[in-house]
């Protein structure tokens, strides 16, 4: 006697359910102090009927990263095209830079921000890593320079 396809099939069925997964897992919310879970641009539904889904910092381009950084970046990266790897994070590879990096953040200061020895070409990786436990990204507290 053989079974079917279609028997063994209902058998799986009751045995292990159809589970759907989400297709990203949940992210806590970006207000400071929030604890939901991120649904829409990183902030809860809550925060989001409250008006309290707000980036803090003004716009990237009233920081000054506006076209004539754009052109310095590319000018900077062309002459300066390998990761400074302040981190020794890939010691042993060199990667090519995609992004000028503050040394020293700039806070506002424009004589710093456009301070060329104030800045480095570093990876996309290492200037996240910097960003984050260097210059108090991603809501952590800064470090002493």
């Amino acid at each position: 006697m053989s079974l079917s396809l279609g028997f063994y099939k209902s058998i799986a069925m009751d045995l292990f359910p159809l589970v759907v997964m989400p297709l990203l897992p949940s992210r806590s919310c970006k207000t400071i102090g929030c604890a939901g879970l991120a649904e829409l641009n990183g902030f809860c539904s809550n925060c989001r009927a409250n008006g309290k889904a707000k980036d803090p910092r003004d716009n990237a381009r009233s920081r000054g990263y506006d076209e004539r950084w754009r052109v310095y970046s590319r000018t900077y990266l062309s002459r300066h095209p390998r990761c400074a790897d302040p981190f020794a994070r890939h010691s042993s590879i060199i990667k090519q830079a995609d992004v000028v990096d503050h040394i020293i953040p700039h806070r506002g200061n424009p004589q710093l921000f456009w301070d060329e020895n104030n800045h480095q070409s570093l990876c996309t990786n290492c200037h996240n890593f910097k960003t984050a436990t260097v210059d108090g990204g991603f809501g952590r507290e800064r470090k002493r320079v």
